[in-house]
């Protein structure tokens, strides 16, 4: 025999409802929210559930004993106890109860509507959304209620929830055996083990953290000892694996091996070339602040941080794995202070690199200024910076531009190039000094024997290294010849200058190759040159302004290219019909024939002699 009860209970309208234990409802929400910010939403969603069925039990048993004249009174005896005490505002509901041959009820199924529950609401205002139901006390209210009228395990369970963001908090419950699977995992929840034995196992967890941390602080401190002590990343690499006996790999922003440890030779080759296509693809801004840098390779796992120096990535720490692990929270606080040791070595090395530079740029302005009296002088400043000056030396001058204009005031002058031009020589094993001077790099390089071949060669493969360093940019570098006196240095820059201004085609121009017009350039006597080309040039060199500069630098590259007009439109970008109407322009602005071998030469000779000047800029 069967009966189906529908009924709607409502309780209180005030905003603050009272508990049967006298405390408020505002208070227990904020309990239930530092239980769930520090216990975890799992097991507090166990802790409520069972607090709510032991509440339905007791409100159960009392039902029981009101000794009510039916079955019916006795069912809605518990909405009204429940909305009684604040959990509820209103429930909506309907009930099929199922009765014995003692007319006691043995079995239920129902479903209904709850009205204002105060823990969706609470865990919305205080928590936000929840991807599943939180009316944990509520759901196990009529769990324990239900199972107490019946004697039978009745499980209830929310399918809605305005926590969710869903319009209301639905449910529905029913015997446990009816439920099947889909129930297990929440019925679980109502015999997990005490509240003393949580707290254990808070306690116990804390307890683990707490040796983590140790561990943690631990690792932090010998790597501080190491590199105050003046270590190097060989030995944060070693003491890292002996400390958490991970195989770590320390390497430089393009994923050069700087150190390793934990790993054979072989293995690190194999790893390095099974993450190389990954670490090109994935390694970006987006997954340097994702919460767990994970990266799955075919055949292993790494977990990455970055060493960062003054707000700039330098470098990577990485822990490998063979396989996924799970703990990897952890793992990643190891390798956070690995990273910063190796980022605190790494500034060590740059500041003490920096200090060196500026101190070496320094002495090299000196010398080109002339602020030293003797050679004895400059040979000791030069023992002091451990450069040899007794040397035969070649001065160069590097510029960087971009469309045919010169890169002064760019970023990449400023700090970028310096660095990358440093790196390169040092690679080499080359001696050398180095500084800025008007957007510029100008190098002293010294050399046991400076042949042209071996110094031309040198100078073209810095340039191309910083060609494939920067594509976007162009370089050229002018050298001077080779120099034996140091206090006449000055001089070889001026040459150094000119070859760098004379340079058109060619990525790398001497100053030898300049022959007779380098000579002659170079005779110091600017007003004579500035006179000349003015009687030869007439207002196309008089009148200062930018389309004067533009025909000027056509008629440059016409005669540079020995009046091919092809290659004058590509240097150009002009088209034929435009190159054609600028040539006769000139023509007729400075009365020459072009074609004249005579005309052509002089007037060329003339440009070479304003672009060695600075007075032309072809770039």
């Amino acid at each position: 025999m069967s009966i189906v009860i529908s009924d709607e209970v409502n309780g209180f309208d005030e905003v603050q409802h009272i508990f049967e234990s006298g405390q408020n409802v505002a208070a227990f929400a904020v309990l239930r929210e530092q239980l769930i910010k520090n216990i975890g939403l799992d097991r507090v969603k166990g802790f409520l559930l069972r607090y709510g069925y032991e509440l339905g039990v007791h409100s159960g048993k009392k039902a029981l004993q009101l000794e009510l004249s039916s079955i019916e009174e006795l069912i809605r005896q518990g909405p009204q106890f429940h909305s009684s005490y604040g959990h509820v505002q209103g429930i909506l509901y309907r009930i099929e109860i199922e009765l014995n041959n003692e007319n006691q009820p043995f079995a239920a199924r129902g479903n209904g509507v709850w009205k204002g529950s105060f823990e969706g609401l609470e865990h919305l205002s205080r928590l936000g959304i929840s991807r599943t139901p939180v009316c944990y006390t509520l759901t196990g209210y009529i769990s324990g209620y239900m199972s107490t009228l019946c004697q039978n395990t009745i499980v209830a369970r929310e399918t809605s929830c305005i926590a969710m963001g869903n319009d209301m908090c639905t449910w529905e419950f029913k015997p446990l055996e009816e439920w099947g699977e889909e129930i297990h995992g929440e019925y679980s929840y109502y015999f997990e083990s005490p509240i003393i034995q949580e707290f254990e196992y808070t306690y116990e967890q804390l307890l683990e953290q707490r040796n983590y941390m140790y561990k943690v602080a631990n690792l932090h401190k010998k790597l501080t000892d190491a590199i105050t002590n003046g270590c190097n990343l060989k030995i944060v690499a070693e003491i890292a694996n002996d400390v958490t006996g991970i195989p770590i790999i320390i390497s430089d922003i393009n994923f050069q091996t700087f150190a390793y440890c934990g790993l054979s030779e072989l293995q690190l080759a194999g790893y390095t070339e099974d993450a190389r296509p990954f670490l090109t693809q994935t390694i970006n801004e987006d997954f340097l602040i994702a919460k767990k840098r994970l990266l799955h390779c075919n055949s292993h796992y790494r977990l990455i941080a970055p060493i960062m120096v003054k707000k700039k990535v330098y470098g990577y720490c990485t822990f490998i794995y063979s396989e996924k692990m799970s703990d990897l929270e952890n793992d990643y606080m190891f390798l956070e202070r690995i990273a910063n040791a190796s980022a605190l070595y790494l500034l060590n090395e740059k500041t003490s690199f920096d200090a060196s530079e500026r101190m070496r740029g320094h002495f090299l302005e000196q010398l080109l200024d002339n602020r030293f009296s003797s050679r004895t002088e400059i040979l000791k400043r030069g023992r002091f910076m451990n450069i040899d000056l007794s040397q035969k030396f070649v001065v160069a001058i590097l510029e960087a531009y971009s469309h045919h204009t010169p890169l002064k005031d760019d970023l990449l002058i400023q700090e970028q190039l310096p660095e990358a031009v440093n790196k390169f020589f040092r690679g080499q094993g080359q001696e050398f000094l180095s500084v800025q001077r008007q957007g510029k790099v100008v190098l002293l390089l010294p050399f046991t024997n400076p042949d042209n071949h071996s110094v031309l060669q040198m100078a073209e493969s810095l340039v191309d290294c910083l060609q494939k360093k920067f594509p976007g940019c162009r370089f050229r570098i002018g050298m001077s010849r080779a120099g034996e006196e140091m206090q006449n240095i000055n001089d070889y820059y001026k040459e150094a200058l000119i070859a760098c201004r004379m340079t058109s085609k060619k990525a790398v121009t001497t100053y030898n190759e300049l022959g007779i017009v380098g000579i002659l350039i170079n005779s110091h006597n600017k007003q004579a040159i500035r006179a000349y080309a003015e009687e030869l040039l007439g207002c196309l060199y008089k009148n200062k302004d930018a389309k004067m500069n533009e025909l000027l630098k056509t008629l440059y590259f016409f005669l540079a290219n020995g009046g091919k007009l092809e290659h004058t439109m590509k240097d150009m970008s002009l088209s034929m019909s435009g190159l054609l109407y600028r040539i006769k322009k000139i023509e007729t602005m400075i009365g020459k024939d072009l074609r004249d071998p005579m005309d052509s030469h002089q007037v060329f000779l003339a440009l070479q002699a304003l672009v060695s000047i600075g007075d032309l800029e072809i770039y």
